[in-house]
This record gives structure tokens, C-alpha cells and sequence, in this order.
């Protein structure tokens, strides 16, 4: 099964860089123009609830991609063909004691398996941020052959979304806030990592 990584360091404490990836409107400003994506509707495991006992819309916890939570995305490459919609689900979160991490998976959606883990790890006042990515092209062993095509593309908007990163702590420094985005709490919930936590550099890596 083909796999992508890609590690970079982040001028912004932990608390904040895991705040802001815990929001849909936080994947959105980080996705590439390119890929045009668009958020359809967010299905969280408490909405059933939330209908009966409705919570104020400045509620961060209401935005918060809780482990459960379901995102009916849509994206459109450059803008050829038809939108491709499928379902990410956010499958495991955990955060604690210097490091968080999220998993989610397409629950459904053009690929067989996709699998991407975000890890964050406290490094004094910096945060490394580190993308797994473990996925199955449809079409078996034929489709293995374009692998390393599917490779340059997670490349290419990797490299965008962690430049996005970076430059968003950078334009934060400046101004001396968050432009907009509500924080969520850095609630510390002890957990495991997961195995993909491994972090030997390779060639397409951002120095750090």
C-alpha cells in the first residue's frame, strides 16, 4: 500500500496548532486553492442531542471535529470535470502530555482506503507537524503502477498545506492573533500514539 509523509516545524505553540486543526473552517484555509474544496454538511456524533438542546453558535464545541464526526467534503483538481464528493470521518483524536494526534478515514468516497494520521509533537515553544498518509488506489495491481504519480500529487498539495501552515503562525506573530479563527481548549486526554507516530526523515521532507 503506498504511503506519504511529510514533516515540518511550526513557529506556534502546541495548544494553538492542535486548536486550529480541530475546526472545519482551520482544513479549509490550510487545502490549496487548486483543489477547490468544499464543506457540505458535518455530521457530529452528538447531533441528535444537540437538536433537542441546542448550544450557542459562539460555542467553539460546536465546530469541534470530535472523534466521530463526519465531513461530507466535495473537491474539484484544478478544475476539471465533474466535483468529486466523498465522507471523511474522524475516526481517533487524543491529546496529552506534550503531543496530540487525529485520524481520519474515507468512509466513503472514489478511493479504496485512505488513512491519514496528523501528529503533533511540542518542541519548546514550536510545534512539529507530521502528515501520514497510508492509501489504496482503485483498480488493483494496474492502478499500483501510477503510484508514484498519486505520490507527486500528495506532494504537491502537502507542501502547499504546510507552507499554508507556516505562513498563517508567521502572519499571526505580525498581527497578534488568530484572524478569525475561535480556539478550541488543548484538553489533555492520555492516549497512545498510533504506529504511524514513527518519524525517520525521508527525501520529500521539510527540514526541521
Amino acid at each position: 500500500m503506498p504511503t506519504y509523509r511529510r514533516r515540518t516545524r511550526v513557529a506556534a505553540p502546541l495548544a494553538d496548532v492542535w486548536a486550529f486543526h480541530s475546526r472545519a473552517d482551520g482544513l479549509q484555509r490550510l487545502t490549496p486553492d487548486w483543489i477547490h474544496l468544499r464543506v457540505e454538511g458535518i455530521d457530529r456524533p452528538d447531533d441528535a442531542a444537540a437538536a433537542t438542546e441546542p448550544r450557542p453558535i459562539d460555542d467553539d464545541t460546536a465546530t469541534e471535529l470530535v472523534a466521530g464526526t463526519e465531513l461530507r467534503l466535495s473537491v474539484n483538481p484544478f478544475g476539471i470535470g465533474p466535483r468529486q464528493r466523498f465522507v471523511s470521518r474522524i475516526r481517533d483524536r487524543h491529546a496529552g502530555d506534550g503531543r496530540a494526534y487525529f485520524v481520519d478515514d474515507m468512509s466513503a468516497g472514489p478511493l479504496p482506503e485512505w488513512v491519514h494520521t496528523h501528529l503533533f509533537f511540542a518542541d519548546g515553544d514550536d510545534t512539529i507537524l507530521v502528515d501520514d498518509v497510508h492509501y489504496r488506489l482503485p483498480g488493483g495491481a494496474v492502478a499500483a503502477r501510477f503510484a508514484p504519480i498519486s505520490g507527486c500529487g500528495l506532494e504537491m498539495a502537502f507542501r502547499d498545506r504546510h507552507r499554508r501552515t507556516k505562513r498563517h503562525w508567521s502572519d499571526c506573530r505580525v498581527s497578534g492573533g488568530l484572524r478569525g479563527i475561535r480556539t478550541v481548549p488543548y484538553r489533555s486526554r492520555p492516549g497512545p500514539l498510533p504506529t504511524t507516530q514513527r518519524l525517520k526523515p525521508t527525501a520529500g521532507e521539510e527540514p526541521i
